[in-house]
């Protein structure tokens, strides 16, 4: 089925940059999710008529505005704030005895011991064993944190010090890309209406799930966004906003004349507000975000999307077999 293109407003100057939004749901049988040429895309959507009604059909679809303004960028790494435990300090204190972190618990364990045993040499010939030349305060703290009950209490106040946290920094992983868009869409024209029609229903019938079965549901296709330079440049990718990789719509928002109760003859709204908001289909990662910025990247992952697609389709054949059956053994049971 042929790609269909919208654009709002439909008279947009080509002198000026534009977004572009790419939908192309899954199909059984496709091999790739290769990107179509911008050029020829963006030159059919400066040509393409406003006649005709809304079509409740169409499938693949290329949506182009005007670049808005406020396109904003969240790109995050977390972190998350911990202390060493007793043992890793232990560790890090001992003087190149090769301890494992196996033998500093028993280093620990047998102090302990002699604590509660009363016996004061042997306890001092542990500390010395895991500390040697620290076996001042550092084995008092030690001894203090792995000391059981009132006892490890009594010798941290008795010797007015506590182990010391280590607080340090650990990394997490990189959050999600969130982006958002906002767009008002006031018709100058009943045709243009009809073409406002087609684009928030394109938006709100693409952010729901379709049924492949009696009890399968298959995933929202996915949407690639494109922020390309005046189309009679070229239509190339603008080189000075960063890339995005392919997402899902996961909320479309639709306000019918919120500032003006105004109609049309046609009964159309006067003017539609759009917010759009979308989420990359995975973390990127630093080798994902160099990968994204290359030339005429191929954002659908080399051929993962046709994979997605083939699994997809099998899976719903193996679905649909399955049901098949069962509508057969049940007609068998009722057969006599």
């Amino acid at each position: 089925m042929a790609t269909r293109i919208r654009k709002f407003p439909t008279n947009i100057p080509p002198d000026r940059p534009v977004i572009q939004f790419s939908c192309k749901p899954y199909k059984t049988g496709e091999t790739d999710g290769a990107t179509r040429d911008l050029g020829q895309t963006v030159a059919n959507a400066q040509q393409t008529s406003l006649g005709g009604a809304a079509s409740s059909g169409f499938e693949d679809i290329d949506i182009f505005f005007p670049c808005p303004g406020n396109i904003s960028f969240s790109d995050t790494a977390n972190y998350q704030t911990g202390s060493a435990d007793m043992v890793s300090t232990l560790l890090q204190k001992m003087t190149g005895t090769g301890d494992t972190l196996s033998a500093a618990g028993n280093i620990l364990a047998g102090g302990v011991d002699a604590l509660t045993g009363g016996d004061i040499d042997i306890l001092k010939g542990q500390m010395k064993k895991g500390f040697g030349d620290y076996s001042g305060a550092d084995a008092a703290d030690a001894l203090g944190a792995a000391a059981p009950g009132d006892a490890g209490q009594e010798i941290q106040f008795e010797t007015k010090t506590i182990m010391d946290p280590r607080i340090n920094t650990r990394f997490t992983g990189n959050g999600m890309r969130n982006f958002s868009f906002n767009f008002k869409m006031i018709a100058t024209s009943e045709q243009e209406s009809i073409i406002v029609k087609d684009i928030y229903n394109a938006f709100r019938r693409y952010s729901y799930a379709k049924r492949i079965g009696a009890i399968a549901l298959s995933y929202p296709p996915l949407w690639t966004i494109r922020f390309l330079i005046a189309p009679e440049n070229g239509a190339k990718e603008n080189p000075f906003i960063p890339k995005i990789g392919q997402c899902y719509l996961n909320n479309v928002g639709t306000t019918f004349n919120s500032t003006n109760n105004s109609w049309r003859t046609n009964n159309a709204p006067l003017e539609v507000d759009l917010t759009l908001a979308f989420q990359e289909t995975q973390v990127q990662t630093r080798d994902d975000i160099s990968e994204l910025e290359k030339d005429n990247v191929d954002r659908t992952g080399g051929g993962k999307v046709g994979f997605l697609n083939s699994l997809q389709g099998n899976f719903k054949k193996s679905v649909n077999k399955k049901l098949d059956s069962l509508k057969n053994e049940v007609r068998d049971i009722f057969r006599f």
